[in-house]
């Protein structure tokens, strides 16, 4: 799909992570503290590196993903920073190692038409020595290739944004346009690509040019438009409904949060949105027949989470000279210096197509720092969305939308 005119959009997203993991072939899943945990540190996370920015596009699960691979690396205080964050409590990196492993092979579960991918590889400085366990950890459970660079200038920059392009199926093909630092060690890169057909799929001959308000602003919009028996509900403060994506059994699914307030302050809102208040709204939901109305939206931004992180007392990593990840390289004082990521999602007739790309770089330097017949429900102003999981448990995306983009 392509855009031909770019309006501005607000809109934010980001991968909630909760650990699944596979004994003995029963699915173990965390404690409901454990859950609300996860899923608050993620907001958190989201609202940080989304300050200040019209457009914020955030995927939780990219970062974690690369803290977890980065925690094999670590000890002491290091490792203990990224494990609070993580999953809050003290946990051995086996079994960290394993509980990741096992959700993202459960994930990838999925019929042919969703395409869910998640891809690692570690671009190492040619000479520089990488300890056998971490190098060992990240090839087993996280399938991660190696490659060496002579040196991360300009062509090793355009080897790996190539490598980017090609994991997430062209969707982020500029994951670093800026020079890496010189004395940069190593780089870990993490690309997800989610791609997933609605089971009920809009028809494209009924979208329209409708209107979007936000505010005193007022935006045309292609709209789409569906009657069907639908997962819905309205309370004093949301209308809520559930699109399913063609996958296996009850799985996958978006989540439209709607307010019945056209003026209400979603930021404000997805603040108080804990994963309590969202989950009550989906217990509330009953199969009804609804009248839909969607805007088409797409959108695409970039950060460095750095700064977030350390706001949320993730700091060791970042300063050089203590020797924080000897079980990467004993003889080489690390620190972390960007942890940069891409994220870009597009929802039309068909379905969504949505990639994160996270580059983390180490280097030797310090860092800075029953219901009625028909409900009619039409999505013309501001919205939130969730894209879940049912059978793993898992919120995949979270997103709100001020200015959908007009694509056609």
């Amino acid at each position: 799909m392509q855009t031909i005119k770019k309006i501005l959009a607000y809109l934010i997203v980001f991968l909630v992570l909760i650990a699944v993991v596979l004994w003995a072939g029963h699915r173990f899943r965390p404690t409901a503290s454990g859950n609300l945990h996860v899923r608050q540190t993620s907001l958190s996370l989201y609202r940080l590196v989304s300050e200040g920015d019209l457009n914020a596009a955030f995927s939780p699960l990219s970062a974690r993903i690369a803290l977890v691979i980065l925690s094999n690396g670590t000890v002491g205080e290091a490792r203990s920073q990224i494990t609070q964050l993580l999953v809050q409590e003290p946990t051995p990196q086996d079994q960290l190692n394993q509980n990741f492993y096992q959700l993202l092979q459960t994930l990838q579960k999925q019929p042919e038409s969703v395409t869910f991918n998640f891809s690692n590889s570690l671009w190492l400085l040619r000479g520089f020595k990488v300890n056998q366990t971490f190098n060992r950890n990240v090839l087993q459970y996280f399938s991660a290739t190696v490659n060496k660079v002579d040196a991360f200038d300009s062509n090793a920059i355009s080897t790996i944004n190539t490598w980017t392009n090609n994991a997430t199926g062209g969707e982020i093909g500029g994951l670093l346009s800026h020079p890496l630092p010189p004395n940069t060690q190593m780089l870990l890169v993490n690309a997800i690509l989610f791609h997933a057909p609605w089971l009920l799929p809009f028809n494209k001959i009924m979208t329209g040019p409708g209107a979007f308000h936000d505010g005193d602003t007022t935006l045309r919009v292609a709209m789409m438009h569906q009657t069907n028996l639908l997962l819905y509900a309205k309370t004093k403060n949301w209308q809520i409904i559930r699109l399913p994506y063609k996958s296996t059994g009850t799985g996958l699914g978006m989540w439209i949060l709607l307010p019945t307030d056209s003026d209400a302050d979603l930021r404000g809102d997805l603040k108080d949105l804990t994963q309590t208040g969202l989950q009550q709204l989906i217990k509330q939901t009953e199969p009804t027949k609804v009248e839909l109305s969607l805007p088409r939206f797409g959108f695409e931004s970039s950060f460095n989470l750095v700064g977030a992180l350390q706001d949320m007392g993730v700091n060791n990593i970042f300063i050089s000279g203590r020797d924080n990840f000897p079980l990467i390289n004993p003889s080489v004082p690390l620190a972390v210096s960007v942890i940069h990521q891409e994220v870009k999602i597009a929802v039309d007739e068909a379905g969504t197509v949505a990639a994160a790309g996270t580059a983390t770089g180490l280097t030797t330097a310090v860092v800075v720092r029953p219901r009625p017949a028909k409900i009619v429900m039409t999505v013309n102003h501001p919205f939130l969305f969730v894209i879940r999981d049912q059978d793993t448990d898992t919120l995949l995306f979270i997103g709100q939308v001020y200015r959908p983009e007009l694509t056609y």
